[in-house]
């Protein structure tokens, strides 16, 4: 069987905030972060830029590869992304939502990471290490990028 192969973003925001997508489905409610699948022909970095673009409306001139992960399902590859700029949303995901499909755009702060249900649980811990890592050193590389 084929893994699933997918692109996510550890996003900082302007405000140094992370930003997630908090989502509802049929009463389940959990944290994912922005990314999603890797189209045929794309690189995992294209990917993620494209994802942001759609799932967030959000231009990234600061993208660094992360780290890899694999489960039984998937395979993620994890970029930190500073967030240059913020335009509307357009991907497939905000035209699916419904009462019971519910999708909504949240930034907190890196601390409040711990009080989330993050999907999947098992990165929340390296998440959280690279989110705070990427804040410290955020002005040094933003003057590059951004």
């Amino acid at each position: 069987m084929n893994k699933r192969r997918t692109a996510r973003a550890i996003l900082i925001t302007k405000d140094n905030k992370l930003c997630v997508i908090k989502r509802i489905k049929k009463g389940d409610v959990y944290y994912v972060t922005p990314g999603g699948g890797i189209e045929e022909g794309e690189t995992p970095l294209m990917a993620i830029i494209r994802e942001l673009r759609e799932e967030i409306g959000s231009d990234c001139s600061y993208v660094n590869k992360a780290f890899e992960i694999e489960d039984e399902k998937q395979f993620d590859t994890f970029y930190v992304c500073y967030e240059c700029e913020r335009i509307k949303p357009n991907g497939p995901e905000h035209q699916k939502k419904d009462v019971n499909n519910i999708y909504e755009i949240i930034n907190f702060e890196i601390e409040d990471l711990e009080k989330l249900n993050l999907v999947p649980a098992y990165i929340k811990d390296k998440v959280l290490n690279l989110a705070k890592r990427a804040i410290s050193n955020k002005e040094k590389d933003i003057n590059k990028y951004c």
